[in-house]
């Protein structure tokens, strides 16, 4: 695993290089895997919005940035290697917070796209799923994982479960009420469980 973590970590995009080939993408009318379908181009669409949205409206509290702060004064040597895909919404939703909450900890956040390394998504499966995004906490220093986040914030992931166990379970449906969860939560969970999930 130490040799894995340590060469996808070297080979991760870095935020403005996922969000040019994003944008790139976008004016192509195309995504990234080996569904190229119309679909799969519009969810990219949609998600470019959605990160871009975020990165211009979501801003840290001051205590918030108190917060993070503490665990960047610390200087521990840890870099965040987050797994996507440009389609994917909940990709949309939380990168650009994650990637404000990293700056504002001290955190280098590199990224890697899913269905290019799936020898490293099979080691952090959700439930047996390669769910994304899937956020990996890593000790630059040694190349171990700390922990893991993901594909979205608890209370959200836990509704969805139980919405999924349902005979009439629409993904349509569903996935249209969690994109407005995440426009009423204004990234509060989020913000929540990165404080905790840094000890802090």
């Amino acid at each position: 695993m130490k040799d894995l973590l340590k060469q996808k970590w070297e080979a991760g995009m870095s935020y403005d290089q996922y969000i040019t080939m994003l944008e790139n993408l976008v004016e192509d009318g195309r995504t990234t895997g080996s569904n190229q379908s119309e679909a799969y181009a519009a969810h990219t669409k949609m998600a470019a919005q959605r990160t871009r949205k975020w990165n211009k409206i979501f801003k840290l509290k001051e205590d918030q940035l108190l917060t993070f702060g503490k665990f960047k004064s610390a200087k521990k040597n840890i870099g965040w290697l987050m797994i996507v895909e440009a389609w994917c919404g909940d990709v949309g939703q939380n990168l650009a917070p994650l990637k404000k909450i990293a700056d504002a900890s001290g955190i280098d956040l590199r990224l890697v796209l899913r269905d290019d390394n799936l020898d490293l998504m099979d080691n952090f499966l959700t439930k047996g799923g390669r769910s994304i995004p899937k956020l990996i906490a890593i000790d630059l220093d040694e190349f171990f994982s700390l922990w893991d986040w993901g594909p979205r914030p608890d209370v959200l992931q836990e509704w969805y479960l139980e919405k999924k166990k349902s005979s009439d379970f629409n993904y349509e449906t569903v996935s249209e009420e969690m994109h407005l969860w995440y426009a009423k939560n204004r990234q509060s969970e989020l913000v929540g469980e990165m404080i905790s999930m840094l000890g802090l």
